[in-house]
């Protein structure tokens, strides 16, 4: 398979993106439609206004990337590193997959992630203030430390998530699914005795 050279062209299209190494670049004004990134390291590279639409990251690392003002459309990471990334410098975010990712030490403040799949993932420390998660897939990931105030989960599924921390009187939650026994929790805001 030929090398690919992201400043060769703008815009890529249907290309399988293997073992890249774009670490602590620019990349600007580029265009990414279906394509499929494998084993890449991007990690702290920033991205100005690019587009990824249909496009799948795999086992990629882009911890501490900065992302202004791109659009993410239609795009699934699985098995990938997005540590420390501040998302809301995003124009256009739509339909993002996470599958067995690790989200630590972001930021989601104020985003509409409708429909959102966070699934099987770490995600300690991320902050979801404000955001809207109406029916999000949260299932089976771990938000150990992660901040949900005035996050509108509604319909979101936590089934089998563990370690959150979301105070029904600030956040709204009217039929979301979460699983015994880390529903309790829900209940620590109204200081009761559980036996």
């Amino acid at each position: 398979m030929k090398e690919i050279n992201l400043s060769d062209s703008e815009f890529f299209r249907d290309t399988e993106l293997k073992g890249l190494n774009s670490s602590e670049t620019l990349l600007s004004d580029k265009e990414f439609y279906k394509c499929s990134f494998e084993n890449c390291n991007m990690s702290k590279t920033t991205y100005d206004n690019c587009r990824f639409e249909d496009c799948e990251f795999n086992n990629c690392d882009l911890s501490l990337s900065k992302i202004k003002q791109c659009e993410f459309i239609n795009v699934k990471f699985s098995n990938s590193k997005l540590l420390g990334i501040n998302w809301t410098e995003i124009r256009n975010l739509n339909n993002l997959e996470f599958h067995e990712c690790k989200l630590n030490h972001s930021t989601f403040y104020g985003m509409d992630l409708h429909q959102v799949v966070i699934k099987e993932c770490t995600v300690y420390e991320v902050d979801f203030t404000d955001a809207i998660l109406q029916k999000a897939n949260c299932s089976f990931s771990d938000f150990n430390g992660s901040k949900f105030s005035n996050t509108d989960l509604t319909n979101a599924n936590f089934t089998s998530a563990k370690n959150y921390d979301i105070n029904p009187e600030y956040n709204k939650i009217k039929k979301a699914t979460f699983s015994i026994p880390e529903a309790l929790t829900l209940l620590q805001a109204f200081d009761i005795n559980l036996k």
